[in-house]
């Protein structure tokens, strides 16, 4: 009997730690599979939610392309991955395409262009400020980079954001219109949350600490967050810092710590694979990058009744928080204001509502919707 399911293939790089990866893999493991029939194609299949995932939906030729140095990335892309990619496309023959992250979305544009606009619909995910993300790199990346944007949205069938804000700035800069454009947040699995949260953190870790997860890239600005914490009264309170991530920032940051006096205070715990138990017991969450997509994290910290502190970055920690209802928000990069923030937060009683609104996010609702969008195509 034919299988009478629609055929969806996404396209990520690998399984790494992010956020991409994290609705990927709600993405996968919750969808209607009586209605659905969804493969993963990757890269390489490198990164720690590989053991999290039925492996017969991944698709991939190498599992050790990102530890190669760059000319066997570059040869090994061209002469294996490409080609292997290209062949199991046609063999699978999707009828919808996702791409998740910028460098696949650009991908998927060269993609389409070898294959024809009639191969297969494309859905463009809008995972970060990209237009910041884009100006961030150094000329002529930059400028390529930008021109490559325009083309890679304007030839998508549809893109999703997963905030609001970025809905009409999108639409206005690129002339896309607005139907176009769908906003589905990234989902949150609040009962594993709350399960997981339970669990206790390390013994070697203080008691009394405040939080910051994620990348250390230059993005998430870990540098504020630390000169925020050297200038506060929180060292003398016998408070710590403790950050969770792995980066290359990861040196600089260190330095950071031991020039300004509080690097016996300051741990850095690297990728941990339940930092829920790290939020449950904190004594207020910080968020500092200068621009996010969503700030899955924001919204993970909220699930596990953290107190949250988050720069008013675009586009969606002010979303989440509610304009700040739910959490306290300080101008980016400002480590002054946010020193004087720490005590004040810290001192706060946790909003009886921020334990509900994370419901938005919740897991069930979001697969709902983008099985929806799928169906719509």
């Amino acid at each position: 009997m034919p299988d009478s399911r629609l055929k969806i293939m996404i396209l990520l790089p690998s399984l790494a730690g992010g956020g991409a990866e994290r609705t990927i893999l709600n993405l996968a493991n919750n969808i209607d599979e009586s209605r659905f029939h969804l493969k993963i194609l990757l890269l390489t299949a490198e990164g720690p939610y590989l053991e999290n995932i039925d492996q017969s939906k991944l698709l991939f030729q190498t599992k050790t392309l990102f530890q190669k140095n760059g000319f066997i990335q570059f040869f090994q892309t061209v002469f294996r991955i490409l080609p292997f990619q290209i062949k199991t496309i046609k063999r699978e023959r999707p009828d919808i395409i996702m791409t998740v992250t910028e460098s696949m979305n650009y991908y998927g544009f060269f993609l389409r262009k070898w294959m024809g606009s009639s191969a297969f619909q494309w859905i463009v995910r809008c995972g970060n400020n990209i237009f910041l993300e884009a100006a961030s790199k150094q000329f002529p990346a930059n400028w390529v980079l930008q021109k490559l944007l325009k083309l890679t949205y304007r030839s998508a069938d549809k893109i999703v954001t997963i905030n609001k804000g970025i809905n009409p700035v999108i639409s206005n800069r690129y002339g896309i219109e607005k139907q176009k454009i769908v906003t589905i947040y990234n989902p949150l699995d609040l009962d594993l949350i709350k399960r997981m949260s339970k669990a206790p953190c390390p013994s070697n870790l203080p008691d009394n600490f405040i939080l910051g997860v994620g990348r250390l890239e230059k993005q998430k600005r870990f540098d504020v967050l630390i000169k925020a914490f050297a200038k506060s009264a929180l060292v003398d309170e016998g408070t710590h810092l403790v950050i969770i991530g792995k980066g290359s920032k990861l040196r600089d940051l260190i330095q950071l710590a031991e020039s300004l006096g509080v690097s016996d205070f300051v741990h850095f715990e690297g990728f941990q694979s339940n930092p829920y138990a790290y939020m449950r017991a904190t004594k207020a969450f910080v968020l500092t990058s200068d621009w996010e997509g969503f700030a899955h994290v924001v919204a993970e910290a909220l699930a596990c009744e953290a107190r949250v502190i988050s720069s008013d970055c675009d586009f969606g920690p002010k979303e989440i928080l509610k304009q700040g209802e739910l959490g306290a928000l300080f101008s980016c990069g400002n480590d002054d204001e946010l020193a004087v923030l720490f005590k004040k937060e810290i001192a706060r009683e946790v909003n009886p509502k921020s334990i509900e609104k994370p419901n938005r996010f919740d897991l069930k609702r979001i697969i709902s919707n983008y099985e929806s969008l799928l169906e719509s195509m």
